[in-house]
């Protein structure tokens, strides 16, 4: 039985040259799959935990303003501390400042802070090996609400290629 590893082989090859220079395609960036569920907060039952000050509105997470330690919204997302990842979400806000965080406690590392700019606005920033697998939302006197939030693995290339195959190379 022959594997398609070993009838397949990948070529590369400059697409462009200077004197004493060859140019090739630069991989492009790409995501991965959304991991979060539920990130457009749906009617009915959700996998967010909301805490103290949330609460779940219509298609949208709303902070009433209020000032707590439990103020978090939190979601374990199964993220790996090896990778990097892209987080989008919309915020509406009115007022008070939305930390973003790396876990579900209020003592959770902080990746992003939000407290500036009202109205509805798109966030999207990257974390570099997140320290939790898990992301929150903590609403320190935030009043507004969030939408459309995505975490998503960054992955430098669109293929992997792998060493462990009977193709033939030409140098390394």
């Amino acid at each position: 039985i022959m594997s398609l590893l070993d009838d397949v082989s990948i070529v590369v090859t400059p697409n462009g040259y200077n004197v004493g220079e060859l140019y090739a395609v630069i991989p492009v960036f790409r995501e991965g799959a959304d991991k979060v569920t539920d990130g457009g907060f749906p009617s009915g039952t959700t996998a967010w935990s909301f805490g103290g000050g949330w609460s779940l509105g219509v298609g949208v997470a709303e902070a009433d303003g209020s000032t707590s330690t439990s103020n978090l919204l939190t979601q374990d997302l199964g993220l790996v501390a090896t990778k990097t990842y892209t987080i989008s979400f919309s915020s509406n806000r009115v007022g008070g400042t939305l930390f973003v965080q790396n876990g579900t406690s209020y003592s959770s590392s902080t990746i992003y802070t939000l407290n500036t700019g009202t109205g509805l606005e798109v966030q999207t920033f990257t974390v570099t090996s997140p320290s939790n697998s898990a992301i929150g939302f903590y609403a320190y006197s935030y009043d507004g609400t969030i939408d459309d939030v995505t975490v998503k693995e960054v992955t430098s290339a669109d293929m992997d290629v792998t060493r462990e195959t009977a193709a033939t190379r030409v140098d390394e």
